[in-house]
């Protein structure tokens, strides 16, 4: 079928829309045509043909004045015989990102038991050396604070930024958990400790989100320093004696 043909068929086929949804599909067709001029299919025949028995064919499957304008924006063919030299239009391209908000929670979530431990072993080595008897719930309380933090991480990362939801949580949390130390310890440097440990903890799990390829290795080695350095601070507790103590008491 040539392609005047064709084109009768189509302008038939809009006729039942609105004047001004015609119009944007002749500028659609004459905008196809142009870039398609002088190229031709492996068959021989004109390229142009191909666009419009795709706009035909949506036109009988129901489709709507954008579906047809599509159909006929099809600028680049896969092949085509032409004389003239092809000059490739600019092309808008939007990448992926690699890690998002999503993402990044996603990811944050990974690492939440490791910096669920991190308070509570902080928390253990102040009562420690404070000698202030710290009870399950006291634990619990703290360890639920931590628990909020991921929760409101993503709840509030889906309207504002993500680096900004992390700071307001961040420091949310080390608030409130420095408050409640100080009035558990009834010491401000106890409750400035764990809070600088909890909020240190979040510095680093930022600076592990932020890294892609090195991800792993960075927790890796934070893990082990996090070991090397309870080991140091314990070197001297007598483990034995605080059981005894607490079997006296």
């Amino acid at each position: 079928m040539t392609k005047s043909n064709l084109l009768e068929q189509l302008t038939d086929g809009i006729k039942s829309f609105s004047e001004e949804d015609q119009a944007l599909i002749q500028q659609a067709y004459q905008l196809s045509e142009t870039k398609h001029a002088g190229q031709k299919r492996a068959s021989g025949e004109e390229y142009i043909i191909h666009p419009i028995n795709v706009a035909l064919n949506l036109l009988s499957l129901g489709g709507d004045r954008d579906m047809i304008i599509a159909g006929l924006s099809t600028v680049y063919p896969k092949s085509w015989k032409s004389e003239n030299k092809f000059t490739a239009e600019s092309i808008n391209v939007s990448f992926m990102i690699p890690v998002d908000s999503y993402k990044k929670t996603e990811r944050s979530v990974k690492y939440a038991l490791l910096f669920l431990i991190i308070p509570f072993i902080a928390l253990l080595i102040s009562e420690i050396f404070s000698k202030v008897r710290i009870h399950p719930i006291q634990y619990c309380l703290i360890g639920f604070a931590d628990v909020i933090f991921y929760l409101l991480l993503l709840s509030i990362s889906e309207h504002w930024p993500f680096d900004l939801t992390y700071l307001i949580c961040a420091v949310s949390v080390c608030l409130a958990t420095l408050f409640y130390a100080v009035a558990i310890f009834g010491s401000r440097k106890w409750g400035g400790l764990l809070s600088a440990v909890q909020f240190i903890s979040y510095i680093f799990l930022y600076g592990t989100l932020q890294a892609e390829d090195y991800a792993l290795l960075i927790g890796s080695i934070g893990l082990f320093a996090v070991v090397v350095l309870l080991m140091f601070i314990t070197r001297k507790i007598d483990w034995y004696e605080l059981d005894k103590k607490d079997k006296a008491e």
